[in-house]
Parts: structure tokens; C-alpha cells; sequence
């Protein structure tokens, strides 16, 4: 029997829009309006059960299984987990669907790059591989700017109330107080309870944060791309362009983590390029002469003290998380993807990581770290490339362990693995069949 396949170009967009559908899994209201859901694991089920039809489908009996180092200790690692879990009643479902949906990713990912590297460079073959991403980004961004816009020119976006409509946002509803509206079906708007240490120019009527929940998550999620398009950049004036957008997204959020990220990442990727390190010194002159001779608290930038200070803020949350990721107490621990575990630190709860699973949190750390120093000694597009996964890695401190659940970390897995293989610019090769 013949079976129908579509042209390249139409197979190849579909390959981007499952992948698209599969990184927005990762915090974003996406599949909520997809499949007018209210519960995350029944939209879990529903990309797997879509992730699994397209695999058969599109490579059927040559699909391919990929011998992959990071990525085995990550399946090695949360299978350990759907164990623990049930064993300390800590979870069970979304443990084993976290596990098969970036399982059935990385298969989509891995295949369809093999397929891409048969008839294309190396170049355009991670294009293929990441543009469902970008387009995500893109979305969030048109998302973002539409209501800011908006809430300039003085239209009211307090209207249509998603708070308890989407089991994303519950947490922050219930135990925060916040309140979620999603004005004009465009873009989610955030309005805190406590008193936000943001720029007023940009929330007068609250935070955008576009298809995501909360200002950390939206740097978090699209930050990386912004070295990834400065990579395939091929003019000054679209590398002007990202970075201007992805600045102006910073301001609008004023992340504590994603600043400090950034400028972290800018700093490395500085020091890697032969002519960048001339501007590290004049950086970092411009920056002791802001906060020394100006002074931090004298301008509007005093925020990013006063968030490193407050020890129930943005540090001491990641403190928490970091601290229970190597703080192991029973063999197997519990389930690690459910962070209630911050909610039981202050009053002794029995809920800890485990031996097995911090010991192979480290070996995965390692290895990711590894991979990440080795891209910086390549050419400058997959230096580049791993300094977008270094964003992910260091950005991702933040909620520690639970990063196991996102498909998000799936991306950055194979990313980096393709990254560190092809040292060259331009490799017009077929990639072996291990990566």
C-alpha cells in the first residue's frame, strides 16, 4: 500500500509546528487554547498521543533511536523518579507523562534532523530543527507588544479573567493572590498583590508576559533564541533589531535572574570572541563607574538589590530549590518534578531528592556543562548556539530539578549534542546515527 506523503516543504512545516506545540508545553497557555483544557496533564496526553501518531506516520518503521549520553541519563533519571514518586505517594501521573512526552520529542527532534542533513548543511538543518521554537517566540513577542501598546495608549486591559480557568496559573491565584487576564485574547496580563519592584513606565496596569505566566518564565523561555538569531543574523542591522526587542522585553519584565543571565552570557561570549574582548574592559568600567560614582540606589535600576536582598523573593526561592536538589536524605527520595516541597521547608516536611537521583543530577550536569565550555572553543555560529544553552542552564538555577518536566530541556539537550558534534561552520556531511 502507498501512503500519501506531501511535498518536503509541507512535511517540513508540519515537523516545525509539532515542535512548536511541544516546546509551548513548557509553561505557556498554548495547549490550553488548543484544546480548551483545563488541566495540564490532559494536555500532556494529547501531545503525546499527537507526538506518537506523527512519528509513525512520518518515518513509520525507520524510525530511528538515538544513542545519546545526556539524554540517557535524563531517561534513566526520571524513570527513577515515576518509581520514588509512587513510593512516597508524591505524585504518579504527570511523573510518566513528563517521561513519554520528552521521550517522543527527542525522537521528533533527533529524526527529523537526520532527515533534514541528507539534502541540507548543517546550518540550515538546525534551522529547520529550531524555527518551531523561534516562531514561538515570535508570537510571544507580537503577544507582548500588542498589549503593551495598548495599555500606552490608555485602553483598559483589565478584562476577561483567566485566573481560574487554566491549572497553569492556580498556584500563584490561590497561595500569591495574583489575578490573570488575558485582554483582547492577545497577551496574559499579571497583576501582583504585593507591591512589584518593576520600571512604572512599563506596568501601569500590570505585567505583560505574553503566552507565559510570570516575568521570569517569559525571559526564561525566549532569551536563548536571541543568540540563536544573532547567530543566523547575516546583517548588523537584524542583530540591532533582536537585541533592541529582547532588551525592550527585559526592561518591560525586570527579571532579577534573567538580567543577571544576561549579562553573564554577553560577558562570556565577549570573552570567547578575538575582537569582543577589547570591549570587556570598557564594560566593565561603565559598569563599576554606575554603581560606584552614580550609585545603584539613586536610580530606577535599585530593584535588582532589593530582589537579591529579599530573602523570600527571587533568591531565596532559588536558595530553596538548589538547596533540595543536593541535599539528599533517603535512597530514592520523592517525586523531585512537584516543588510542594518549598511549601514543607519551613515546616520540616519529609520530602527530599535522594541519593540515586542527586548523584545522577550531577553526572547530567557535568556532562551539560562539559558540552556547553566545548562550544565556546569552536567557530562563532555554534559558540553562538552554546551560549543560548548556557542561558537555559544557568537561567534554569532558578527552578532547579523541576526543569526535568519541560520539553524545553529536550531542545537544549539535542541543541547543544548537534552543536558540540559538527565543530564546523559549514559541514555538508550525514550525520552518524548516534550523536
Amino acid at each position: 500500500m502507498i501512503t500519501y506523503m506531501p511535498k518536503k516543504s509541507k512535511v517540513h512545516l508540519l515537523d516545525s509546528l509539532l515542535i512548536l506545540l511541544n516546546v509551548s508545553s513548557s509553561y505557556s497557555i498554548i495547549p490550553y487554547l488548543l484544546f480548551f483544557q483545563y488541566h495540564r496533564g490532559i494536555n500532556t496526553g494529547l501531545i503525546i498521543a499527537i507526538d506518537a501518531i506523527y512519528l509513525l506516520w512520518r518515518f513509520g518503521r525507520h524510525i530511528k533511536i538515538p544513542l545519546n549520553l545526556l539524554f540517557g541519563i535524563y531517561f534513566v533519571l526520571n524513570l527513577i523518579n515515576v518509581f520514588s514518586s509512587i513510593l512516597t505517594s508524591t505524585g504518579f501521573y504527570m511523573t510518566w507523562l513528563y517521561l513519554m512526552l520528552n521521550t517522543l520529542f527527542f525522537l521528533v527532534l533527533y529524526n527529523c534532523y537526520i532527515e533534514y542533513r541528507k539534502e541540507n548543511a548543517y546550518i540550515k538543518s538546525v534551522w529547520l530543527v529550531l524555527r518551531g521554537y523561534i516562531w514561538l517566540c515570535c508570537i510571544c513577542l507580537f503577544s507582548v507588544f500588542s498589549v503593551f501598546i495598548l495599555m500606552k495608549c490608555g485602553i483598559d486591559i483589565h478584562n476577561n479573567d483567566i485566573g481560574n480557568r487554566m491549572d497553569l496559573f492556580a498556584d500563584n491565584v490561590n497561595t500569591l493572590g495574583h489575578t490573570y487576564y488575558f485582554p483582547y485574547w492577545l497577551s496574559v496580563v499579571l497583576v501582583s498583590s504585593s507591591i512589584s519592584l518593576k520600571l512604572p513606565f512599563f506596568i501601569e496596569q500590570g505585567t505583560v508576559c505574553g503566552i507565559y505566566f510570570e516575568p521570569h518564565v517569559i525571559t526564561f523561555m525566549l532569551f536563548p533564541a536571541l543568540f540563536i538569531l544573532w547567530a543566523y543574523a547575516r546583517t548588523l542591522l537584524k542583530k540591532i533589531l533582536w537585541l533592541v526587542l529582547w532588551v525592550l522585553l527585559m526592561l518591560m519584565e525586570c527579571s532579577t535572574t534573567n538580567i543577571l543571565v544576561f549579562v553573564t552570557c554577553v560577558c562570556v561570549a565577549l570573552l570567547f570572541d578575538r575582537v569582543g574582548r577589547y570591549w570587556l574592559v570598557p564594560l566593565f568600567a561603565l559598569i563599576i563607574l554606575f554603581v560606584f560614582y552614580i550609585g545603584l540606589d539613586n536610580t530606577s535600576f535599585f530593584f535588582i538589590a532589593d530582589k537579591l536582598e529579599d530573602a523570600g523573593g527571587s533568591k531565596g526561592y532559588s536558595m530553596n530549590t538548589l538547596e533540595f536538589a543536593f541535599d539528599p536524605q533517603t535512597l530514592m527520595g520523592s517525586n523531585f518534578l512537584n516543588n510542594q516541597y518549598l511549601n514543607e521547608i519551613s515546616t520540616g516536611g519529609g520530602r527530599d531528592v535522594g541519593y540515586i537521583p542527586c548523584i545522577l543530577n550531577i553526572l547530567f550536569l557535568i556532562v551539560f556543562v562539559y558540552k556547553i565550555v566545548s562550544s565556546m572553543f569552536m567557530n562563532s555560529f555554534n559558540r553562538l548556539l552554546g551560549i543560548a544553552v548556557l542561558y537555559f542552564f544557568l537561567h534554569s538555577m532558578k527552578v532547579a530539578m523541576v526543569t526535568y518536566s519541560l520539553s524545553f530541556l529536550v531542545l537544549m539537550i539535542f541543541l547543544i549534542t548537534v552543536t558540540t558534534y559538527n565543530k564546523g561552520e559549514r559541514n555538508y556531511g550525514i550525520i552518524k546515527e548516534s550523536l
